[in-house]
């Protein structure tokens, strides 16, 4: 596998490992990061500039959204990718440079994680725990 991926385009290695977290990652989990990959493969570009890449992980996020029916407000992984592809944009108009836009997206991702402290969770398998674990640190 290592070695199909190292021969391959960028669209067409993200599909491989796609189909390789489908057959090897069981639970909800497996189809989700498949979602999000093979959503990128279809936007992967020839070239990878910083609005090619933001391009590519944005259409990522959409197909993982759609898979999973859920956004932003459930307590999912979506609360941490969704603000992450939008912050990549923003940079990306105030023309950031690669440096700025690699010290601040896990920045965001890390808003994004701790924004799930005090939710609900309304989706996955913390939603069937109710409000036990909501909040909880």
């Amino acid at each position: 596998m290592r070695a199909q991926l190292a021969a391959a385009e960028l669209g067409q290695a993200l599909q491989l490992a796609a189909s390789k977290l489908l057959a090897t990652v069981g639970g909800s989990s497996g189809p989700l990061w498949a979602s999000l990959l093979m959503g990128m493969s279809r936007s992967a570009p020839r070239e990878c500039t910083a609005a090619a890449v933001a391009t590519m992980y944005a259409a990522g996020v959409e197909a993982m959204q759609q898979r999973g029916k859920t956004g932003r407000g459930s307590k999912t992984m979506m609360d941490v990718l969704i603000p992450v592809a939008e912050r990549f944009r923003e940079l990306l108009e105030a023309q950031s440079t690669i440096e700025e836009i690699l010290r601040e997206l896990p920045k965001e991702a890390e808003r994004g994680m701790l924004s799930t402290r005090e939710m609900l969770a309304l989706k996955g398998r913390a939603s069937f725990l109710g409000e036990t674990i909501s909040g909880a640190h």
